[in-house]
């Protein structure tokens, strides 16, 4: 699954509309939908707020072991 698709799956499931959750991080109303839209690259900090804003975490998976990414609140 690829970044975009990653962000879909994150609104679909949450509920929230992609205006809201780009105000939620506290981005223009339009973000997430013209950053989709235009298949535009997005930040690592930008992508971990959406997925803490969705509900989701952030998470390093290798080597016996899973690290949680700190820092990725929403930025309000």
């Amino acid at each position: 699954m690829n970044i975009r698709e990653c962000i879909q799956l994150m609104i679909d499931r949450s509920g929230m509309s992609a205006r809201a959750l780009s105000t939620s991080i506290g981005r223009s109303p339009g973000f997430i939908t013209n950053s989709l839209s235009q298949n535009a690259s997005m930040r690592f900090d930008t992508f971990a707020a959406i997925a803490s804003a969705t509900g989701y975490r952030v998470m390093l998976v290798g080597r016996d072991e899973e690290v949680e990414v700190e820092g990725a609140e929403p930025m309000n």
